[in-house]
């Protein structure tokens, strides 16, 4: 494979991690909101616990972009203290969120968002959301 194809493959195929992101900063902030030392809030009420949990680990991939943490990892531990959420759901709703390659290990008992995700967690939101902004049929 010669140097020109290699960077030709490069350039159109492969998606910078950052660029990810970057496409999906704006709907992010509908869910989750950064404070200047990382910590993650999920802004909007009522989401499904496991859906909080991902877009938990959204938040702490773009919290360690600008390096407000020092990794996007995250612990059982860290998602049940900071969303309020019983440790033992967090436990096999994290086992399903990585069964579905939304997240996956970076250490024992640690996970991050695989990025190219990112917009399909953003949709589940968008589609839970606007669920129940709909006025019921009575």
């Amino acid at each position: 494979m010669s140097d020109d194809f290699a960077v030709l493959v490069k350039k159109e195929l492969v998606e910078d991690p950052e660029v990810l992101l970057r496409k999906n900063i704006g709907r992010v902030k509908r869910f989750i909101a950064l404070t200047p030392d990382g910590e993650i809030s999920i802004v909007r009420k009522g989401l499904p616990g496991k859906l909080q949990i991902a877009l938990y680990y959204v938040g702490a991939s773009y919290a360690h972009n600008p390096t407000m943490r020092t990794t996007e990892s995250v612990a059982n531990t860290e998602i049940s203290t900071a969303l309020n959420l019983p440790s033992g759901s967090v436990r096999p709703w994290v086992a399903e969120l990585r069964k579905a390659r939304i997240i996956y290990p970076t250490e024992k008992g640690f996970y991050a968002i695989n990025r190219d995700r990112v917009a399909e967690v953003l949709d589940w939101a968008e589609e839970v959301a606007n669920k129940e902004a709909k006025p019921s049929d009575s």
